[in-house]
């Protein structure tokens, strides 16, 4: 509900609203729904620290680069 408030109140907040069409409306809620699949939520990241911490305390040697490649959304 919070995400449809956010996409209403930027709409609304564009200079050439009154003139948009439906494809571009349309176009602005499928890039916030992309956005939203693509970022993490505060759990997944702190979920993400916490693994990261145990490898780390545990002696596991990971370069940072595999480390990204492991965590990030696909």
């Amino acid at each position: 509900m919070k995400e449809q408030e956010k996409l209403e109140e930027f709409i609304n907040s564009q200079p050439y609203y009154g003139s948009c069409t439906t494809e571009y409306l349309e176009g602005i809620e499928v890039g916030a729904e992309w956005q939203q699949k693509r970022s993490y939520s505060e759990q997944e990241v702190l979920d993400i620290l916490y693994k990261h911490t145990e490898d780390l305390l545990s002696g596991k040697k990971i370069t940072l680069e595999e480390w990204f490649d492991n965590i990030k959304k696909k």
